[in-house]
């Protein structure tokens, strides 16, 4: 893992202890249970919590990126089985979603809820109430990488303040190749980079996961960023804490320069 650093026993301990926070917030109803079930059942819109890593640079990249990049983990955020995504595909003939729909459901393609057609943004989701429940009924966004420029514009700000813009996929090939390209995307993990000083990625689920498939998670995301050159790589790392949606942040590591 290069010059990485972060001691297992440690983010493991804070895991354990947020863990302890949401089931005793559980217990007691949680704040604002009134509108979510409870924190354990209801982080977000979709009915879910999320564990997540937020990271500081020492220095900001000055660059966005609205195309996310992908990490690959043991323990999916979401599983196949129970993905309810939509993708959204072109509008061009022979590529666009009756192609689609005729694919997924020749290639046996777990995860996929909705296909859309990019013009349908503008013409059946234009106002912002609009745009912000089809945000609300999908836990995620799939879209053809050659349309992705197309949709910040589209799709406004709720997606990204949800941290739900589309995920990039490849829908050129076979059957098999969607397939495998539509998995993984579902599959994996994200790093969303606004252009500041700090980013968050989420981990795991803890109404899905265990401590222990969370520390893994962990694991591997910090592995992944202590290579990726576009946040300076590990050398560039300020601070990296773990929390939940509604926590505080627990520090679990800390650069000593």
């Amino acid at each position: 893992m290069g010059d990485a650093s972060v001691d297992s026993a440690q983010a493991k301990k804070a895991i354990k202890a947020l863990y302890a926070w949401l089931k005793k917030e559980r217990k007691e109803g949680g704040k604002g249970a009134s509108s979510k079930q409870s924190l354990f059942d209801s982080g977000d819109s979709n009915g879910d919590d999320f564990l997540h890593l937020t990271v500081t640079l020492k220095k900001s990249n000055p660059v966005r990126k609205d195309k996310p990049v992908r990490i690959k983990i043991s323990h999916p955020i979401y599983s196949l089985e129970e993905a309810e995504s939509c993708l959204i595909v072109k509008d061009v003939a022979g590529e666009g979603k009756k192609k689609a729909k005729a694919n997924i459901q020749e290639g046996n393609i777990l995860g996929v809820s909705k296909v859309l057609r990019v013009s349908n943004l503008k013409k059946k989701f234009a106002t912002h109430e609009q745009k912000r429940q089809l945000c609300k009924d999908y836990a995620l966004f799939l879209a053809d990488t050659r349309i992705l420029p197309l949709l910040p514009k589209l799709l406004g700000k709720t997606f990204f303040k949800k941290k739900k813009q589309p995920l990039p996929v490849d829908l050129r090939g076979s059957n098999a190749k969607w397939k495998q390209n539509i998995e993984d995307a579902i599959k994996s993990t994200y790093v969303y980079l606004s252009g500041g000083s700090c980013f968050t990625v989420r981990i795991g689920r803890p109404q899905e996961h265990s401590p222990d498939q969370i520390l893994e998670n962990l694991l591997e995301v910090v592995e992944k960023l202590s290579s990726m050159e576009s946040i300076g790589e590990w050398k560039n790392v300020r601070r990296i804490y773990v929390k939940t949606t509604a926590s505080v942040s627990l520090p679990i590591y800390s650069s000593e320069e």
